[in-house]
């Protein structure tokens, strides 16, 4: 197998750009976190006071946790992708190796997620317990206590599972007799991965970045 150079460097390029990017936007988050801390010590004696703290303590203290999972994350999206892209475009001596790698890389990755799962349930959890207390609504908004902790994203295994499938597609395409006679292979290349790098940043970015706005 060998690969086009000018595809191959369009891939190599967007991942660089898309994890500059990405790094930028947690950076945003921190900048969240900072805030809540700020806010936290402009809050006045009142009634609303300790529930207002609790909202904010907790969010904080989640958003704090998963940007700095999220920036580990980002180093082996990076890994992966380009992990992806060499065993698209060459024949490697170490195949078997390389598929452990990226199957322990994706275990990883399904593993932080699911605690980005556990973190926006407790949250949740602290909102309706807060919310139990103010019955008249005098401290704690109605959507608050009605938003949802996220999308569940699966036991672990078939996370693990999806992730790996996930990276593998763009080099399954390739294999695929009925596309490869079409000729889509080259041409697409450097499509797939765009999308597949933008399913996996995303993933990453979604549940930070849900805590930060809230």
């Amino acid at each position: 197998r060998c690969c086009p150079e000018k595809p191959v460097q369009q891939v190599l390029a967007w991942i660089q750009l898309a994890s500059d990017h990405n790094h930028q936007q947690l950076e945003s988050l921190e900048v969240a976190v900072s805030n809540a801390v700020d806010m936290q010590s402009l809050l006045t004696d009142s009634e609303c006071k300790e529930p207002h703290e609790a909202i904010l303590v907790t969010r904080a203290a989640a958003l704090k946790a998963m940007v700095e999972d999220a920036k580990q994350l980002l180093t082996m999206m990076v890994h992966l992708l380009i992990s992806g892209l060499c065993r698209f475009c060459y024949d490697l001596d170490d195949e078997a190796l390389k598929q452990l790698q990226d199957g322990q890389a994706a275990q990883r990755v399904a593993a932080t997620l699911q605690k980005f799962q556990r973190l926006q349930v407790e949250i949740h959890k602290g909102d309706l317990s807060v919310a139990a207390i103010d019955t008249e609504r005098r401290c704690i908004p109605y959507y608050l206590v009605e938003l949802l902790p996220g999308v569940a994203v699966g036991d672990f295994s078939s996370s693990a599972q999806a992730v790996k499938r996930l990276v593998e597609w763009p080099l399954q395409r390739r294999l695929d007799p009925q596309l490869a006679a079409e000729g889509v292979r080259e041409d697409r290349l450097h499509e797939d991965f765009f999308e597949v790098g933008d399913r996996l940043f995303s993933s990453i970015l979604a549940a930070p970045g849900r805590v930060g706005h809230q």
